[in-house]
């Protein structure tokens, strides 16, 4: 909001009489929100069949090895391939 806000004042759009008080409030109110999210839990089922992942599992390795043969910036395979749960 104070980028916003910056860059508001800088191109002579308007100028925030209250800015300081704004601010406060959209801080104050994006705190009290966070309260009220939901823990992140990881999902209770696989979303795609054996087969899906096999074959993911497959074109993520054939992109790895295309990235490696042209000596482009290679990836983490193991950030991207799934198990079998």
């Amino acid at each position: 909001m104070e980028k916003i806000l910056d860059f508001v004042e800088e191109e002579q759009y308007f100028v925030v009489q209250d800015r300081d008080r704004r601010i406060k409030c959209l801080k104050t109110l994006m705190e009290e929100s966070e309260k009220f999210h939901r823990p992140k839990l990881p999902p209770s089922f696989e979303y795609f069949s054996k087969d899906a992942i096999i074959k993911g599992n497959l074109e993520i390795q054939e992109a790895h090895d295309l990235l490696r043969k042209f000596h482009l910036p290679l990836f983490n395979t193991d950030d991207y391939l799934r198990s079998f749960k």
